[in-house]
């Protein structure tokens, strides 16, 4: 099994798709190239990875395979991404199975927001995005292509980055495969709750008892029965929030929490905390109580696994150990998912019930020891605290627990706990050890270990390719409570700049991001690495969204975005980093700052500017003004309907340099004289200066909009009065265009279209499809005959309408006739989309 990991590129006539090895060693590109692409994938023994490829680039490239010329495969893309349609329902391709193996680096990571230039980031590699335009309806230039091909080929290259530090979890899945026979590239291809549901045979199957609960009979529930009346009926969008054991806890579908608030402790000689874990709770919960999916053939089929994991890891056969781990462990959440073969949500309801009422049923007894506190509950333990003295009593509590209740406690000794809330603490753990029959046993000695968990301090140690932002603010945070290390000291001492990066990404619901520079607003990208910076010109950076500005979150006053790892350490501004790390060891403390200015009240401090350009003559004005308009991100809404591109219209234009006039002090005067248009450009500061812009005006035909009747003369005059102003700004404010005569003009009856001018090329290249379609199939695009893919596809696509029972005989008849007496291409695809139309019918 070769590897190999991809990408594609498309536009309305060009596509494009990368390969590289994992060594990175062999690349291959290409372009518009169908039968080279199709020899090249459909070798023996190749699999393809991608990046969210399973629902898009697959498809696609599916398309590309089975002979669609570009604008089928653009069409394709569009399908997809502006329809929101499954990419294998295209018609091209929709009764096609699919030619090549493959599996998708995005599988199991549980952010599904997290995107590859978000992922670059986190792993300190530059963050770089095509400045072309995937909307452009022309073909690209050679240029245009060279560039495409070189930001795919580092996508593609960032891919193979991330499957190396995915390794270890696609191991797995093969492991788990080769335990049960099967293939690995399909234990690739699947999710691991998918991989799970085919390792245990699961067979869909409906119930109807799914708001069902029945406490099991080793729960003895006396002082908080709350809990367990709540659970009586259940309603997933309910929670309950009550005191147990003098710490609020909530109850709900995601376990139970709670925990003391700017919690600080430690153990002593007198007193001692300790955290006590369930061992896999959840899977013990399925074999004991028989929670497991009733999808399976055999409860006994899911206690295999467990037994033979715990074999595999007393032997020390890690492989094996590892893979099972991975099926035990997702077989929960595939219980809850309706689209795989394990579900049974009445079986994982009482999983996920059970669970709280037994750790509640625990503190209850616990409760009763002297000396006694909780400090924190979570999904599958508890940590507590209690006198030395009492151990013994504490000890034979939990015993008489795992007995009744047939699950078993692992112990770990925690020297000192900083405790935000529930979702945020630090703890130095000690050893761990179980408890059997009275006598302790240690599994693990104590190594000083530091664990965290939360947004505040869960990067201490570093990042990763999901979450790679202040990891100093988190060292400094853990340092300060751990080994009381002031915040100035671990902040002032690290040289690592990527420390200090923050990833800012904008959302898909914003139109894009700026960030202040000076007086200007300059668009980035939609993700940024961002550092706090002591030189003042640099300002915030905002989310844009209905032309206002959004503050990104923590970001600092003075921010630089830096996507291509050019800044110095030297550049930093450490005290944004220590001031932010005392905020969040205030939240710590529950000592939060109540002076905080309002956002509002900060954002505008922070984008106030002194906006004098007295100083600046006419020329520099000209050159500001070109500038602003050319970052400013006008759309062209005049459409060519025969050359087929778009141009600015005047009223696209004016608005927005009459602003950049105003804020500039100038102002264009045009004017109409003796057959020339004039347009001066004027500096109100200092009126003596201006530039002048001008041509002669020519006598023009100006045929009206529909194309059916010549203007009147008042009517020509206006149009070209308008034409001749836009052409004025064009030229004021050095906008470029394509060459092209926007308006039919002087066109005589018998010849409507517009000619392009000499030299220049059509934008629709008929030739190049020509030329593809003829290598492909032997004839022209326009009279092509149906290739052999497209009559295999409406064969398989008639199966399936004869398959859904609905009477279609006489029109499948009827196409088969058509097949026999020959059709083109154009004349498939409509039969095609025809038949997947009467499918949808038939289903409804």
């Amino acid at each position: 099994m070769k590897i190999y990991i991809y990408d594609i590129e498309v536009f309305a006539h060009d596509w494009f798709v990368v390969f590289s090895d994992l060594e990175e060693k062999e690349i291959v590109v290409f372009h518009n190239d169908n039968v080279g692409l199709k020899r090249f994938m459909l070798n023996h023994g190749l699999i393809f990875g991608g990046f969210n490829n399973k629902h898009y680039d697959d498809w696609v490239t599916q398309s590309m395979l089975t002979g669609a010329d570009p604008e089928i495969v653009k069409a394709h893309n569009d399908f997809i991404i502006q329809q929101h349609c499954n990419g294998w329902e295209f018609p091209f391709v929709q009764f096609q199975r699919k030619l090549f193996k493959s599996f998708d680096l995005r599988d199991d990571i549980a952010d599904k927001g997290l995107s590859l230039k978000a992922i670059e980031g986190n792993m300190c590699e530059p963050i770089v995005e095509s400045s072309i335009d995937f909307n452009i309806k022309r073909k690209l230039t050679a240029e245009e292509v060279e560039e495409v091909i070189f930001y795919c080929k580092t996508d593609v290259s960032n891919s193979v980055k991330l499957y190396h530090k995915r390794k270890s979890y696609l191991d797995g899945k093969i492991a788990v495969g080769r335990l049960k026979g099967i293939d690995a590239s399909i234990s690739l291809s699947l999710t691991n709750p998918k991989l799970t549901a085919t390792y245990l045979e699961a067979r869909r199957a409906d119930y109807n008892d799914e708001f069902e609960y029945e406490p099991p009979a080793e729960l003895i529930l006396n002082k908080y029965r709350e809990p367990i009346e709540f659970f009586r009926k259940i309603d997933y969008n309910e929670k309950l929030k009550c005191d147990i054991a003098g710490v609020q806890h909530v109850y709900g579908w995601g376990g139970i929490h709670g925990a003391r608030e700017n919690y600080f402790d430690q153990s002593t000689e007198e007193m001692k905390i300790v955290d006590i874990d369930v061992g896999s709770y959840y899977p013990s919960m399925m074999l004991e109580y028989g929670y497991i999916s009733r999808s399976i053939p055999s409860a006994e089929g899911y206690a295999n696994v467990y037994n033979t994991r715990i074999k595999a890891k007393h032997e020390g056969d890690d492989e094996t150990a590892g893979a099972l781990k991975l099926v035990l462990n997702s077989t929960y959440g595939a219980m809850k998912n309706q689209y795989n073969p394990l579900y049974d949500p009445r079986g994982a309801n009482h999983i996920c019930i059970t669970g709280q009422l037994l750790l509640t049923d625990l503190i209850e007894k616990l409760e009763d020891v002297e000396g006694f506190s909780l400090i924190q509950s979570n999904t599958d333990g508890l940590m507590i605290k209690f006198p030395v003295a009492n151990e013994k009593q504490i000890n034979k509590i939990v015993e008489e627990w795992e007995q009744r209740t047939r699950l078993n406690m692992e112990y770990t000794e925690i020297h000192r706990i900083a405790q935000k809330d529930v979702n945020n603490y630090i703890v130095q753990v000690g050893a761990t050890y179980l408890i059997r029959d009275g006598v302790k046993t240690f599994t693990k000695e104590d190594k000083l270990k530091i664990n965290t968990k939360g947004g505040y301090v869960s990067l201490w140690q570093g990042g990763s390719f999901k979450n790679n932002s202040l990891i100093i603010v988190h060292k400094a945070i853990v340092e300060y409570f751990m080994n009381s290390v002031p915040v100035e000291d671990t902040i002032n001492k690290a040289e690592n700049i990527f420390d200090f990066q923050m990833i800012c990404k904008t959302g898909g619901t914003f139109q894009n991001t700026v960030w202040a520079v000076g007086d200007d607003q300059i668009t980035v990208q939609r993700v940024n690495r961002v550092y706090a910076v002591k030189d003042q010109k640099y300002g915030l950076i905002y989310k844009v969204k209905d032309g206002r500005l959004h503050k990104m979150p923590d970001v600092p006053e003075h921010c630089y975005v830096d996507n291509t790892n050019c800044l110095k350490i030297a550049d930093i501004d450490r005290s944004f980093y220590i001031e932010l790390a005392k905020k969040r060891i205030a939240d710590f403390l529950g000592n939060t700052q109540k002076t905080k200015k309002k956002r509002k009240e900060v954002e505008k401090m922070a984008t106030a500017k002194t906006e004098n350009y007295s100083d600046m003559n006419v020329y520099k004005k000209l050159q500001m003004v070109r500038m602003d308009f050319a970052n400013s991100n006008v759309k062209k809404s005049g459409v060519n309907r025969f050359a087929e591109y778009k141009y600015f219209e005047l009223a696209d234009i004016v608005p927005t340099a009459n602003m950049l006039f105003a804020k500039y002090s100038c102002l264009l005067v045009c004017a109409f004289d003796k057959g020339f248009a004039n347009g001066i450009l004027y500096n109100t500061d200092s009126p003596d200066e201006c530039i002048c812009f001008g041509f002669e005006m020519k006598q023009l035909d100006i045929i009206s909009a529909e194309g059916k009747r010549k203007m009147n003369e008042m009517q020509a005059l206006g149009s070209e009065i308008t034409y001749a102003r836009r052409y004025l700004y064009q030229l004021v404010l050095d906008i470029v265009e394509s060459d092209a005569i926007e308006p039919t003009i002087g066109e005589d009856d018998e010849e409507k279209q517009e000619k392009p001018k000499a030299g220049r090329k059509p934008p629709a290249t008929a030739k190049d499809r020509d030329d593809a379609v003829k290598e492909l199939t032997g004839s022209s695009d326009k009279e092509a005959e149906c290739t052999t893919t497209q009559i295999k596809s409406i064969k398989a696509g008639l199966k399936k309408l004869r398959d859904t029972g609905v009477d279609h005989e006489d029109y499948i008849a009827e196409v088969v006739a058509k097949i026999k007496a020959g059709m083109t291409k154009k004349a498939a695809d409509g039969l095609l989309k025809e038949i997947g139309e009467k499918i949808a019918e038939a289903g409804a």
